[in-house]
């Protein structure tokens, strides 16, 4: 059985499929990526340990099937593969997609099991526990494409089924994940109480997280953000809510409507004060506000916070 590929098997230009399935192969040539016309990629049941970085520029492929190897990551570019519909990574070393993976908007089909990534994620009744939320942010990234998915079970998901896995989610953590934006589809994730978005670079907050009605906790301290949309103001059943560190230069007039907020952390901003009606959140108990510069006032309402426990105003 082959043990290795020769060195220049990349100069073959015109190669659209290429089958090596059942060999022995450890590793592919580092000229592998040149084969810009191959459209079907199969290298199951070898002992592929890595892919070299130039395999992401292969724009033409669209079905690609690795299981059964010994990956323990993919190339950090794996998201340029833009025409792959069918992708099988079963049975691998997987514990983590890079972060292009999102972009592979085409993908129709993907089997994932039998992965260190997928063993993790699987909780109770299908849902992912706290340690899968890089398969998760993926796979939000790619309900609008999806229509086979295999983790876990004897025979796939289908996109109904997909939905009720992260409608059931209840605490997800994408803090550090480098994003620039909160994917549109977490909106699907109907049964969310937690939610961590911190350490990010996230400018806005998208309508799709402010229908997270069910959304208790939200951290999304340390990021970009400048204002909030007036749609925030519909997750009143907030009680947690960490804005620390962004940009903010002002907050919603009608605060308020938070009622149910009970710890509030808006701390090293641009504030210049709070709404007229903060006041109103009468079962607030800790508040911080410090680190604004620009803060100069209190509102009239303030001295309204009777369940006030801890306030913090250092620094402004």
């Amino acid at each position: 059985k082959l043990r290795s590929l020769p060195s220049r098997f990349g100069e073959l230009l015109s190669l659209k499929k290429f089958n090596a399935q059942k060999n022995f192969l450890a590793s592919l040539p580092h000229g592998f990526g040149r084969l810009r016309q191959i459209e079907s990629i199969e290298l199951q049941d070898n002992q592929l340990e890595h892919l070299p970085e130039g395999f992401s520029e292969l724009g033409t492929l669209a079905n690609l099937n690795l299981s059964h190897n010994k990956l323990a990551s993919l190339p950090t570019g794996f998201g340029m593969l833009s025409s792959l519909w069918k992708l099988s990574l079963s049975h691998n070393d997987l514990y983590v997609l890079p972060e292009s993976f999102y972009k592979l908007h085409e993908l129709s089909t993907f089997d994932l099991r039998g992965n260190p990534l997928t063993r993790s994620a699987q909780g109770k009744h299908g849902s992912f526990d706290g340690s899968s939320a890089n398969l998760m942010l993926c796979l939000l990234n790619l309900f609008g494409s999806l229509r086979e998915l295999w983790l876990w079970d004897d025979r796939p998901c289908d996109t109904k089924e997909l939905r009720l896995i992260s409608a059931g989610q209840t605490d997800l953590d994408l803090g550090s994940y480098g994003l620039k934006e909160i994917p549109e589809n977490l909106g699907s994730c109907a049964s969310l109480q937690k939610l961590s978005l911190r350490q990010n670079f996230i400018s806005c907050v998208p309508r799709s997280l402010c229908q997270l009605a069910s959304l208790v906790s939200l951290d999304m301290s340390h990021n970009n953000l400048t204002s909030l949309p007036a749609e925030f103001l519909d997750l009143q059943g907030l009680s947690d809510l960490n804005l620390r560190q962004n940009r903010l230069s002002e907050l919603p007039a009608n605060l308020h409507r938070l009622k149910h907020l009970k710890r509030f952390n808006v701390g090293c901003n641009r504030l210049e004060g709070l709404p007229r009606t903060v006041g109103q959140l009468r079962i607030l108990a800790e508040l911080d506000v410090s680190e604004n510069s620009s803060f100069s006032s209190l509102p009239e309402s303030f001295d309204e916070l009777e369940a006030l426990r801890i306030f913090d105003l250092c620094g402004t």
